[in-house]
């Protein structure tokens, strides 16, 4: 806004969830945008240090990153050791960045299958319109883009 001020939403409505408790945490599911956008190393930075970040804490988690853009890529599975994320951070950096951003492709892939999901994406959906209802986990979302899209 003109007072320098950066927003980021979401609006979707979908069903709750079945909640998980902190110790029924075995694994994350990362829904990683790869869209054109994010294909400077720059504009995922921040993203790629709360992949880290999220390693450290969990050190031995086991991850599965899906990447997606317009359509969805094939996923890749990760077991976390001694909190060491590089294999992750490599993958991630070495994935093609290309194509738009369809949200409305990730509600298949929040199947229940990891105890919750975490959105690294710039927030700016250029192929859909909402993600659709039926998601099956919690879903978190991380952005560090200042950037907004006011034409719905």
């Amino acid at each position: 806004d003109k007072n320098g001020n950066y927003f980021f939403a979401i609006n979707v409505t979908v069903s709750k969830p079945t909640r998980t408790s902190s110790t029924d945490l075995n694994s994350i599911g990362i829904l990683w945008d790869a869209s054109w956008s994010r294909h400077e190393p720059l504009a995922r930075k921040e993203d790629l240090d709360v992949i880290v970040a999220l390693c450290k804490k969990y050190p031995s988690i086991r991850l599965e990153i899906f990447p997606f853009s317009d359509i969805p890529h094939e996923s890749k599975k990760f077991q976390v050791s001694g909190g060491s994320s590089h294999d992750i951070i490599s993958y991630l950096n070495n994935i093609p960045y290309d194509g738009g951003t369809n949200f409305a492709t990730l509600a298949p892939l929040v199947s229940g299958a990891h105890s919750w999901y975490l959105l690294c994406s710039d927030g700016l959906t250029t192929l859909s319109g909402e993600v659709s209802d039926g998601l099956l986990a919690p879903v978190y979302t991380y952005t560090a883009s200042k950037l907004a899209n006011h034409n719905p």
